[in-house]
């Protein structure tokens, strides 16, 4: 589906977007936290909401996920899934690591295959855009203390580090999902 926005250039119209995680901009994370400040999320969404997975893992190695689907189960007529595990300590580490490996805290807020095309026609502005309104999404976040910050990539995200991608694979791997991946 293709989007299109039109502005007056003459007008001088400015707009400001709230980014996920620009709390922080310009702030760096802490040098040093306790493992209860900390809170890494993970979430999985399907466009138009068919799906959603969450995954929310806390510093003491607690992990809490759930699954929902909007097509309903044979059998319950209802697909909702949730569950708990605990993350030990040597791979809690591992995955916080992972977040500085991958320079997390420096990427930017958003991954997309979006393009935009700007004409100027007669004194005005159009700015095109395409997008695709089912997309997938996943977005990871993490918390250290005060500081916080979010990247989602919409899938396809070319230009996403392949680090990060790593990143979410590893993430989707690690929790025990009732439905396959999508």
């Amino acid at each position: 589906m293709s989007i299109l926005l039109r502005a007056v250039a003459a007008a001088g119209i400015a707009c400001l977007v709230a980014i996920p995680g620009a709390a922080n901009a310009g702030q760096e994370p802490p040098a040093r936290y306790a493992f209860d400040d900390v809170e890494i999320s993970f979430e999985i969404g399907a466009g138009w909401g068919v799906y959603h997975k969450t995954l929310k893992i806390k510093g003491n190695g607690q992990c809490f996920f759930t699954e929902s689907d909007r097509f309903p189960d044979s059998a319950t007529g209802v697909f909702e899934h949730q569950g708990e595990f605990v993350l030990p300590e040597a791979e809690f580490l591992e995955l916080l690591n992972r977040f500085y490996a991958v320079d997390f805290f420096s990427l930017k807020p958003r991954y997309t295959s979006e393009s935009k095309k700007v004409v100027v026609r007669g004194g005005e502005l159009w700015v095109m855009g395409s997008k695709w309104m089912d997309s997938n999404t996943r977005t990871i976040s993490i918390r250290l203390g005060d500081y916080e910050k979010s990247i989602t990539l919409v899938s396809p995200a070319p230009t996403a580090p392949e680090e990060l991608r790593q990143l979410v694979e590893f993430l989707e791997e690690m929790v025990p999902w009732k439905s396959a991946s999508r």
